[in-house]
């Protein structure tokens, strides 16, 4: 008995990981992809980047403004007086140069193509038939009642 119910819920845990919309739509794309290769279209997307940041330090040795360079940008050191507790407050800000960084991305080309007349037959007579059981539904529903 013990060894049912375990495997019965052993069972059910496995079938809700396996369905994860997730993995399903990674497969489907996948599929599609391997169809046809040309809707997978690498694109480049472009970020630029500032570089400035104002940040407040405790308790550095230097106390005249220092202007330290490096090869990608600036760090300038200013004294700004002291704090409650008498510790020297310095102001530090870091400069960068301005870069830009592309980072290439792949993504999917949708292609839809229009609907044609057969579709729309296709729709057209498909709510006729919902419709047909429908009303044969309702008339066996009304013959039950007034019998």
């Amino acid at each position: 008995m013990r060894f049912k119910v375990v495997f019965s819920a052993l069972a059910v845990l496995l079938l809700l990981v396996g369905c994860d919309a997730s993995k399903r739509a990674q497969r489907h794309v996948r599929k599609a992809i391997s169809l046809d290769p040309t809707i997978a279209v690498v694109d480049t997307i472009r970020d630029t980047i500032y570089g400035e940041r104002v940040d407040t330090v405790l308790s550095l040795p230097h106390l005249d403004p220092q202007l330290i360079q490096g090869e990608r940008g600036s760090v300038l050191l200013t004294y700004r007086g002291l704090d409650v507790s008498g510790s020297p407050l310095v102001s530090v800000v870091a400069q960068v140069d301005t870069h830009i960084v592309e980072v290439p991305v792949e993504r999917i080309k949708y292609v839809t193509n229009p609907s044609t007349w057969k579709d729309t037959a296709k729709e057209i007579a498909l709510w006729v038939l919902i419709g047909l059981a429908i009303l044969l539904i309702l008339r066996r529903v009304i013959d039950k009642l007034f019998q």
